[in-house]
């Protein structure tokens, strides 16, 4: 347009030796006065350009920073089928323009209320990635199901978790178990290709 935002933005993505994965393609079909984008569709092709799954994306409510008070993304598979749908009110942020709360709403394809999650996110880096998580997982009627709080022990240059803390709590706050995670031999697009993963109980003994 104008303001040189593009319309169609077509991403391929290709494994170490040079082979194509698979290709993303959004289309901004509406944007602000500022270029942010109020409607998108994101589509996901495999390496042969035949669709694997579709979103649909509205963003309304955008402050000065480009940040949207609500975001909601309705999923379809590759032939168009509705999956699910998840709503995303951004409720606070920083200076920096980093999420601070959050909450998640996911809906069924009926548009029914599957799961409610509250996430708040603390001790952002400079590259705007939080040291701790905690999401709060609700069922439709308020209910809370589980904590769980992820604690980003060490992260690479690029952002990229490379040891994680994951505690899983009742909804009365008595842990439930902890997973440690060490992540190493990362690829270009921030996969790992091992994993390691220690799972502990309540009382913190190895299982």
């Amino acid at each position: 347009d104008a303001r040189g935002n593009a319309g169609r933005v077509e991403r391929r993505s290709f494994d170490e030796a040079g082979k194509l994965l698979d290709i993303q393609v959004t289309e901004n079909l509406k944007t602000d006065s500022r270029g942010n984008p109020l409607e998108q569709v994101v589509t996901l092709k495999d390496e042969k350009g035949k669709a694997i799954s579709s979103s649909r994306i509205s963003n309304s409510g955008i402050d000065a920073r480009g940040n949207p008070a609500k975001s909601v993304r309705d999923n379809f598979d590759g032939d168009g089928k509705r999956i699910d749908s998840q709503e995303t009110a951004n409720t606070s942020f920083d200076y920096r323009g980093n999420i601070l709360t959050q909450t998640l709403t996911t809906k069924d394809e009926t548009g029914k209320v599957v799961s409610v999650v509250d996430v708040v996110n603390e001790d952002f880096n400079t590259r705007g990635s939080p040291g701790k998580t905690t999401r709060t997982t609700k069922d439709p009627s308020g209910k809370v199901i589980e904590i769980q709080e992820t604690l980003n022990k060490k992260l690479d240059k690029r952002g990229n978790v490379l040891e994680q803390v994951t505690t899983t709590k009742d909804a009365a706050g008595a842990v439930l178990r902890t997973v440690e995670t060490v992540n190493s031999e990362l690829d270009s697009r921030g996969n790992a290709h091992r994993t390691s993963l220690t799972t502990k109980d309540e009382k913190g003994e190895v299982v």
